[in-house]
């Protein structure tokens, strides 16, 4: 049994390691805000799964930690999987570590879907005799023979709950005073772009009262995101920067910046996500983000106020996964129910792709925060009835109604970009046409100018260009041209 960290991998946060317990990050425990020192003594007393299981279902944050008691070695990530963990085994020895080295193993199921869903599924990795512990996962190993096993900390809360205005508010009120506390006077640095999320965080914190905020926005100058965006912080009053995402900037891609955060973001197992780095390398580039910012940002509150779900007559979740992401899911994951998809997302595409964008951030020396993520605003939109989560219908009356409307920020968005009932003609055309002819109408629609407000048909081009082994029909999607692209260049790096 070993361990093994590096943080030469790590960009801002550091292991520290203190009698036998490593963590890194920081969390909530009862309440209170803990870092370093603080958070290892949570630990100190573990001795047995359970206890340590407990702990974590207590914990809330951005943080790993690893536990070695006498008998058995204990390791887990957070819910988001912020700070990613592997279990390797060589010549019959277990080890546990931060940063996976290749081994000359590929792992074919692994990269065959990872060009679908810009990440390894389950805890696999693209390596074999490589495992990752998943969001809201932790490991026991045995520390006699190395044998150890994968389970579950993190469990969902109750279904079908009414809606509770009162209980919301108080979430709201806690998750603005965590912000407050762990920014600690640093600027609140908030990308916003055109649609509810990132704008609902910024009414949370203006009408709480926080003042000492920053406001940026990417893509096309002429997007609705920016317009909708620059209208918000003029009625907000909050001071806004505009990055556009022009040709020259986007081929920042090609360079050794984008290399050596390409290179410290994978882990063998995720997409690095680029739509945040350019913006990011920019403002850094002028000196305009303060020195010591924290970032906030409404990743995935869509998510946990349905807008991945699909109406009852529709809940057929794994057809669902293969024609929202072209993937098949295997037949011994459970998706089955709401939850069990939910889980699926949460675990995979969630946590693996869009919460590993935080780097983005750690890799221009940036702190951050997902207020979204807390454990009980997580559970309190995912416990309401599917009516009321369906197309967001709960969400977007309630943000508009208390916030927007009230703020004068109420800025509806397109109706390309909307989440709403889809026409019966078109749910059954999608449901029984070809694939290869939905495929077709998706090609077509992906080229549409008016709906790339990131430039994003540029820089599928300059990919395309560049790749040795192009597809012979580009679909003109950003993540899956970059996903080829991505293993491509692996393949030179690692000889695949």
């Amino acid at each position: 049994m070993n361990i093994r960290l590096d943080n030469d991998k790590q960009w801002r946060y550091q292991w520290i390691t203190n009698n036998g317990i490593s963590v890194i990050g920081y969390a909530w425990h009862k309440g209170k805000l803990l870092q370093n020192e603080m958070l290892s003594a949570v630990f100190k007393d573990i001795r047995t799964a359970e206890d340590f299981s407990a702990i974590l279902q207590d914990t809330d944050g951005h943080f790993s930690v690893i536990v070695e008691t006498p008998d058995y070695c204990f390791a887990a990530v957070d819910r988001m999987r912020t700070f990613p963990l592997f279990i390797t085994t060589e010549n019959g020895k277990t080890t546990i570590t931060n940063a996976l080295q290749y081994n000359g193993l590929w792992n074919a199921e692994a990269i065959a879907a990872f060009q679908k869903i810009y990440c390894t599924p389950g805890n696999i990795t693209l390596l074999q005799a490589c495992l990752q512990l998943q969001a809201g996962e932790y490991a026991e190993v045995r520390q006699s023979d190395g044998s150890f096993q994968i389970r579950e900390y993190s469990i969902a809360g109750n279904s079908n709950l009414a809606p509770n205005p009162d209980r919301l508010c108080q979430l709201e009120v806690r998750m603005v005073q965590r912000i407050v506390e762990y920014a600690n006077g640093r600027t609140i640095v908030l990308p916003l772009s055109g649609g509810y999320d990132a704008r609902y965080l910024l009414c949370l914190l203006k009408t709480q009262g926080v003042a000492d905020i920053l406001c940026f926005t990417y893509g096309k100058a002429d997007s609705y995101e920016v317009e909708t965006a620059r209208k918000v912080t003029q009625q907000l009053d909050i001071p806004w920067h505009f990055v556009e995402y022009d040709n020259q900037l986007l081929d920042v891609f090609f360079t050794e910046t984008w290399r050596q955060y390409s290179d410290g973001n994978h882990h063998y197992t995720s997409l690095p996500h680029e739509q945040d780095f350019f913006a990011l390398y920019e403002l850094r580039h002028k000196n305009i983000l303060p020195e010591n910012a924290i970032m906030i940002n409404g990743f995935c509150q869509d998510v946990w106020a349905g807008s991945m779900l699909t109406a009852p007559e529709h809940q057929d979740f794994r057809k669902h996964i293969a024609q929202k992401f072209d993937y098949r899911l295997p037949k011994d994951i459970p998706c089955n129910t709401t939850q069990e998809y939910e889980k699926w997302l949460q675990q995979n595409r969630l946590s693996k792709f869009i919460v590993n964008a935080v780097h983005a951030y750690t890799f221009f020396g940036m702190d951050f925060y997902l207020p979204f993520w807390e454990k009980e605003w997580m559970h309190y939109w995912q416990s309401l009835p599917l009516k009321e989560r369906l197309y967001q219908q709960y969400y977007k009356t309630y943000v508009f109604s208390n916030y927007f409307e009230p703020l004068k920020t109420a800025f509806h968005k397109p109706a390309f970009d909307e989440s709403a009932a889809p026409h019966p003609l078109k749910q059954w055309l999608k449901e029984n046409l070809p694939q290869s002819w939905v495929q077709a109408i998706q090609r077509k629609k992906q080229q549409q100018t008016a709906t790339d407000s990131n430039n994003t048909l540029y820089l599928y081009r300059a990919i395309l260009d560049k790749m040795q082994f192009p597809p012979a029909t580009p679909d003109f999607r950003i993540n899956n041209i970059h996903a080829l692209y991505f293993l491509e260049k692996l393949q030179e790096k690692t000889q695949l």
